[in-house]
């Protein structure tokens, strides 16, 4: 059995326990028929019952609590398909070519692995390695 579903329960019960106090205290009469008026001396079968209750309450809470990521994982590939895509790190690398290089009329291919070195601008940061992919 999970051991989520006994907290659930203890905060249901809380919540029905309190709700009941609140609904005896606006509505006297309808309280003491149901038992609710005395909360130090409780009607065991209200107190069956709202527990019963508790424990239905605490079983759709955690069958929610567990559905939840996959509501939000449906959610988001309705409003936004690429969100869930995995997408590598990228980013855009300038190359200075050496002027009257002959290579610049064909176009020169960086291979695959190529270490990249970006230069940062503060003062004692390291320099930040990159290595091309494709």
């Amino acid at each position: 059995m999970d051991p989520r579903l006994l907290r659930f329960y203890n905060e249901e019960l809380t919540y029905l326990r309190e709700s009941a106090r609140e609904f005896g205290e606006e509505h006297e009469t309808v309280a003491s028929r149901l038992g609710l008026k005395t909360p130090n001396d409780p009607d065991p079968y209200v107190e069956r019952l709202l527990e019963g209750v508790a424990y239905l309450s605490a079983r759709v809470q955690l069958k929610i609590s567990d559905q939840y990521p996959e509501f939000t994982q449906h959610l988001l590939a309705a409003v936004q398909p690429h969100y869930l895509a995995p997408v590598p790190s990228i980013c855009i690398a300038g190359f200075e070519p050496k002027d009257g290089d002959p290579l610049l009329a064909e176009g020169y291919a960086v291979p695959r692995q190529t270490e990249l070195v970006a230069m940062t601008d503060e003062q004692g940061a390291s320099p930040v390695t990159f290595r091309t992919g494709h």
